[in-house]
C-alpha cells in the first residue's frame, strides 16, 4: 500500500511538472494581431490570427504562424507558416486584390536585412500568391557618359541625371569632358519594401527596389513596380523610377 501511495505521488509530480512546462510554452507564444475577414468564400467572416514567440521585451518574434478559425465556434480551419517566420513587428492585413469581395491576406515583417512580404489565399486551401523572394529582378542599371545612369526596366529604359552629385564623387567616375574613364558598377537590389495600396476600392501591390552605385550606401534612385492580381497571378501594371 505504501508503495502504491509513493507511485501515485510521483505520477502527480510528473503531471504537475509537465503542466507547468506546457503553460510556460503557451505563455511564450503570443497573439500579435487578430482580424475578422471572409477568406474562405463562404459568406461568413473568419478570425485570422497571427502569433509568434516573443523575444523578451523586443518587437522581434520567432515561430510566426497565421491561423484561421471559424469565428462563431472557434474551430481551427487552416494555418500557414511564412517561409521567413521571424522578424520585427509582424503583421497581417485582409485586403481584396482582385475585386471578388473575398479577402486575401497580406503578411509583412521587418529585419535588419530588410522586410519579408507574402500574399496568401485561403480559398480551397492555402496558396501563396506573392513571395517577395521570387519576385525576380529583371531590372538593371549602368553608368553612362555625361553624368547619367541608365536604368533598364524591362520594356523601357530611363536615364537618371546624377550631375547633382558632388565633384569628388563625379571625379572618381568621369573625366573632365564628362566621359566615363572607368567601368563603374551600379546595381539593383532585390525587393526592398512592399505595400498594398487601394485603387478604386481594389488593392494592388506596390514594391520598391534600390538602385545604388559602387556601394550599397550610394542610393541613386528607386524602382517602383505596381502589380495587379489577375487569375491568381500578380502581373505588372507599371514600372517607373523615383529619384
Amino acid at each position: 500500500m505504501k508503495k502504491l501511495f509513493v507511485l501515485i505521488g510521483l505520477v502527480a509530480l510528473v503531471s504537475l511538472f509537465n503542466f507547468k512546462n506546457v503553460n510556460a510554452e503557451e505563455k511564450q507564444h503570443h497573439i500579435i494581431k487578430q482580424i475578422s475577414a471572409n477568406v474562405l468564400g463562404d459568406g461568413e467572416c473568419e478570425s485570422v490570427i497571427i502569433s509568434g514567440v516573443k523575444n523578451q521585451d523586443s518587437t522581434y518574434f520567432e515561430e510566426i504562424k497565421i491561423t484561421v478559425f471559424e469565428e462563431k465556434s472557434g474551430r481551427l480551419l487552416c494555418s500557414q507558416i511564412p517561409t521567413i517566420n521571424c522578424g520585427f513587428e509582424p503583421s497581417v492585413l485582409a485586403v481584396d486584390f482582385d475585386g471578388d469581395n473575398l479577402s486575401e491576406i497580406f503578411y509583412s515583417s521587418q529585419s535588419e536585412k530588410g522586410g519579408a512580404y507574402y500574399v496568401y489565399s485561403f480559398l480551397g486551401g492555402v496558396k501563396t500568391l506573392y513571395d517577395f523572394e521570387v519576385d525576380s529582378p529583371i531590372c538593371s542599371a549602368k553608368y553612362q557618359n555625361y553624368y547619367k545612369l541608365r536604368v533598364n526596366l524591362g520594356k523601357k529604359a530611363v536615364n537618371v541625371d546624377i550631375s547633382y552629385k558632388d565633384k569628388n564623387y563625379l571625379s572618381k567616375l568621369y573625366m573632365p569632358n564628362g566621359k566615363l574613364y572607368k567601368n563603374a558598377k551600379a546595381s539593383v537590389s532585390k525587393v526592398d519594401k512592399v505595400y498594398p495600396i487601394s485603387v478604386d476600392g481594389v488593392y494592388k501591390l506596390l514594391s520598391t527596389r534600390n538602385v545604388t552605385g559602387e556601394n550599397n550606401s550610394d542610393l541613386i534612385c528607386k524602382i517602383v513596380t505596381l502589380k495587379s492580381l489577375n487569375g491568381g497571378v500578380f502581373e505588372v501594371d507599371n514600372r517607373f523610377v523615383v529619384q
